[in-house]
């Protein structure tokens, strides 16, 4: 007498779920969800990537007193924002070589705060493909607990890749 049992209608069932798991993960290259390593990976694309940006500078004494946003696609806009912005130092450090024929400048400005304290960091950058629209996400903070008097006027700009597209700042919290 055999003292194996048959398979069952839900184990058989459960093996044919799995192979056939299996099979699409194998067509696509790779079960993935989302957005992985700056793009879209796997068989998953919902028309958004997320891009990889550089932080150029974070400061919290920007002379840029008024809340603004900054997109700059060309070598002489740059040196005319670099030149507002770091404007209130006494030594004002060289501007940072960006090669604008593969990338771009994006700002956050917030302006002359009451107290100080305030931070901003940009937190992702994101490319709408059906839309042809960059989004920059970008987040307030304060210091908890200990304040640096000097953040009166915080800024954070970044090296993106370069795009004609438009580009939309929103405020993330």
């Amino acid at each position: 007498m055999n003292s194996r049992r048959p398979f069952s209608v839900r184990t058989a069932g459960a093996l044919a779920t799995a192979f056939a798991l299996l099979v699409l993960g194998a067509c696509s290259g790779g079960l993935y969800i989302g957005v992985n390593n700056g793009g879209n990976a796997g068989w998953w694309n919902d028309g958004i990537d997320s891009l990889d940006f550089a932080v150029i500078d974070s400061s919290g004494a920007s002379a840029i007193a008024v809340p603004q946003f900054a997109v700059v696609r060309d070598i002489s806009a740059w040196a005319a924002l670099w030149a507002d912005h770091t404007a209130n130092l006494a030594m004002t450090p060289g501007l940072p070589a960006i090669n604008f024929s593969q990338r771009m400048v994006v700002g956050v400005f917030l302006g002359r705060r009451t107290p100080p304290c305030a931070h901003v960091h940009l937190t992702r950058v994101l490319f709408d493909n059906g839309r042809n629209r960059m989004t920059v996400e970008y987040r307030e903070t304060t210091d908890g607990g200990g304040c640096d008097p000097t953040a009166i006027a915080p800024a954070e700009l970044a090296a993106v890749p370069w795009t004609s597209a438009s580009v939309e700042f929103i405020r993330v919290d």
